[in-house]
C-alpha cells in the first residue's frame, strides 16, 4: 500500500471512531492533547489541500484518545472488526478492537 493508500485509511479510520464515539473534531483534539488543525488536516479527504497525515506520535496520541490500539487506525480491513462484534456480540467498536488486540496477544504468547 503506497503512501496515499496508508493516508487513506487513516482518514477513514479515525473519522469512523470518532464519529462511532460521538467526538467532535474538537473533542478528539482536546482527548489526545494535538491542535485542532491536526484532526482536521488528518481527515481531510485525499487530494485536499488541508490533507496531511499525522506524525507517528499525533497517530498514537489519537488512538489512546480513542481507546483503540494504533493498528486499528492503520488497517485497512475495517470488515474484519465488524466480523468480530457480530461473532462476540460486541456491541461498539472499541470493545471489538480490544477483544481483537486480546485474542491476537494471547495467540501470540
Amino acid at each position: 500500500m503506497g503512501a496515499v493508500g496508508i493516508r487513506s485509511t487513516v482518514r477513514a479510520a479515525v473519522s469512523r471512531h470518532r464519529e462511532a464515539q460521538n467526538l467532535s473534531q474538537k473533542e478528539l483534539a482536546e482527548r489526545a492533547g494535538v491542535s485542532l488543525d491536526t484532526v482536521v488536516r488528518c481527515e481531510a479527504p485525499d487530494g485536499s489541500s488541508r490533507a496531511r497525515a499525522p506524525s507517528l506520535d499525533s497517530l498514537e496520541r489519537l488512538a489512546r484518545a480513542l481507546g483503540v490500539p494504533l493498528a486499528a487506525l492503520v488497517d485497512d480491513k475495517p470488515d474484519a472488526v465488524a466480523r468480530a462484534r457480530a461473532l462476540l456480540g460486541i456491541a461498539t467498536v472499541p470493545e471489538a478492537l480490544r477483544a481483537i488486540a486480546q485474542v491476537t496477544e494471547e495467540l501470540s504468547s
